[in-house]
């Protein structure tokens, strides 16, 4: 799944025009301008009234508000003030003077509250319905709002929200209840909207989305009490739509038709109870833009697609059938193929397909589709097919149950024996000596092996440092033989691969150049003693190596590398960048 949270992740990134739209305001907002001494900032009463409304609703029952509500007051009426700090998660739009001219007269200036942003602030009490008229206090010009990871947050969604300008709504992972009122119509401006992990019930809303159907981007209702069937055509008319996840509610009834929805990247189905027989993914999506679907923990029925050729698949880059009621037997040999005659690896996209915990009971496949599959994995664990007792014995159960892929080499002694039997006397002569000779190579590579083993443990012992020992066949399997997929980069000394052994673990296995570096077996248990005896808190552990006649190879903790995007953009991190920001 952790690929799956990284798709989703990066479709989050792409769907939040409106909030990154509010994050350039922030950053232009801070930058320093002329200072006039003859200007008067005022703040609205409306908009004062509205954050004190707030404040007394919150200011009940929330803990710690000195912290949770930093520097909101009922007696420092100034939320956006640098000089006595920033009301934490108050964003406004603030007025500047331009230059020393523009400073010679007296100027008086109006700040408005565009943002409020409170995530795992402790938050208890309801949401008051502070968001238009005909209420004395409102905030008519709030752009984004997002109460997140409140679990004492609740009550029903305020109605005005309706007349609001939003651009972004994210208020998951809280507690809010009830219904969505019918009369609450989300504004038409909305291009970003999530309410996941709350406990509102209901149908899907249906009447309540129809506002937004040109501007939205990204829809989030998972993990709700939502019920009922969903009308085939609610998507239809939201075409800008890149992110779709109603996951974990109690939807019934068929697939809703997403086929027109050209530009739907992301979709979560999963956890429901949509019926029906899924035969062609084009039948309810648009293979040529959509990358991930999960349609996981519903009550679909019938074989296991049988249109999974990569004409078919289309972009489909991750898809998720588990645990439904699919049966039959599974052809991983038709994904590779345009056609019957035509193989095409590099035509195809999809590179995760599960389908645990269904009832297939045989797989369809070819050698090359384990030795050779374009980086893709399957995923069969719970179904007939991988609870027979050959699944640690069998190639292809190996590699379809346990995500272990590689060929079993020959047995070179079994390969002889059956040449033996049909060769004339004389041959077997030959065939004796032949079999003589390579045992006698095995039996002086085993014992050469053992010798370097204890020598390298007698290394270890004089230093008292015991790094684990990994098989070369154990690493060969956990970087499915050094696959350049698997390849997290390389340098002057040798190429790092991610792996994964046997019990799960992940690793970062780097593989020495051995003729560049002229190592010796001094030299590199000398360096495997070195870096095991260096710990830092920055530095990754050294979990073990592995010796072979022409191979070095060190195996280090694996540790995610970040990139920048995702560091000030992720919900976590951008929380505290922005209050470094606004402080």
């Amino acid at each position: 799944m952790a690929a799956l949270r990284g798709v989703r992740q990066r479709c989050l990134l792409e769907c939040r025009l409106g909030f990154k739209v509010v994050l350039l305001l922030q950053l232009y907002l801070r930058t320093d301008f002329v200072t006039c001494d003859n200007e008067t900032i005022v703040y609205h009463p409306y908009e004062l009234d509205a954050l004190q409304k707030l404040w007394n609703e919150w200011n009940k029952s929330t803990p710690d508000t000195s912290i949770n509500l930093a520097r909101w007051s009922s007696s420092q009426m100034k939320p956006c003030e640098s000089d006595i700090g920033y009301w934490r998660g108050v964003t406004c739009l603030r007025p500047f003077c331009a230059s020393e001219t523009t400073c010679n007269k007296s100027l008086t200036y109006q700040v408005k509250v565009i943002g409020l942003s409170l995530s795992n602030a402790s938050l208890v009490g309801t949401l008051p319905d502070v968001f238009w008229l005909p209420e004395e206090t409102y905030l008519p010009s709030l752009s984004h709002l997002e109460l997140i990871g409140n679990p004492n947050l609740t009550g029903p969604l305020p109605t005005t929200l309706n007349n609001s300008w939003l651009y972004v709504l994210d208020l998951h992972d809280n507690a809010f209840n009830g219904t969505i009122p019918n009369d609450l119509l989300f504004p038409r401006t909305l291009q970003y909207l999530d309410l996941s992990g709350n406990q509102i019930t209901g149908g899907y809303p249906l009447e309540q989305f129809r506002k937004p159907q040109n501007s939205l981007q990204s829809f989030n209702i998972g993990r709700n009490k939502f019920s009922g069937v969903i009308r085939t055509d609610a998507f239809q008319n939201k075409t800008k739509l890149q992110k779709i996840d109603i996951s974990h509610n109690n939807f019934t009834g068929q697939l809703p038709d997403l086929s027109k929805n050209t530009e739907l990247r992301y979709l979560n189905l999963g956890g429901n109870h949509f019926t029906g027989t899924l035969t062609n993914l084009s039948d309810f999506i648009n293979v040529s833009v959509t990358t991930t679907v999960n349609v996981s923990n519903n009550a679909l029925s019938g074989p296991p697609l049988p249109n999974l050729k990569a004409s078919d698949l289309g972009h489909v880059k991750e898809l998720y059938l588990d645990s439904n009621g699919i049966t039959g037997t599974l052809d991983v040999a038709q994904i590779f193929r345009e056609s019957q005659a035509v193989v095409n690896i590099s035509a195809v996209k999809l590179r995760v397909l599960s389908l645990m915990h269904n009832n297939i009971s045989d797989v369809k496949y070819e050698t090359q589709n384990m030795w050779n599959q374009n980086g893709l994995v399957v995923r069969l664990q719970g179904n007939p097919y991988c609870l027979s007792k050959d699944v640690n014995t069998s190639d292809a159960k190996r590699c379809f149950c346990n995500q272990l892929c590689y060929i079993t080499p020959v047995n070179r002694a079994e390969r002889r024996k059956i040449i033996t039997i049909s060769v004339t006397s004389s041959t077997v002569a030959v065939a004796l000596i032949v079999l003589v000779a390579v045992g006698a190579i095995l039996l002086r590579n085993r014992r050469y092996r053992r010798y370097l083993l204890l020598q390298f443990q007698q290394k270890f012992d004089e230093f008292d440092v015991k790094p684990t020992i990994y098989s070369y066949n154990e690493l060969k399997a956990a970087t499915r033989d050094f696959h350049e997929e698997n390849k997290l980069g390389q340098g002057g000394y040798g190429a790092v691969y991610k792996g994964v052994l046997a019990n799960g673990n992940m690793v970062a296995v780097k593989q020495l150049y051995v003729k560049t570096l002229q190592t010796g077996l001094d030299e590199f248990s000398n360096e495997v003693v070195l870096i095991t005896g260096m710990k830092h808190r920055n530095l990754v552990n050294l979990k073990g190596c592995c010796l072979r006649e022409g191979s070095r190879i060190l195996v280090y903790e694996y540790v995610d590398n970040y990139d920048v995007a995702r560091v000030l953009l992720e919900q976590d991190h951008r929380g505290r960048w922005c209050r470094g920001l606004r402080d």
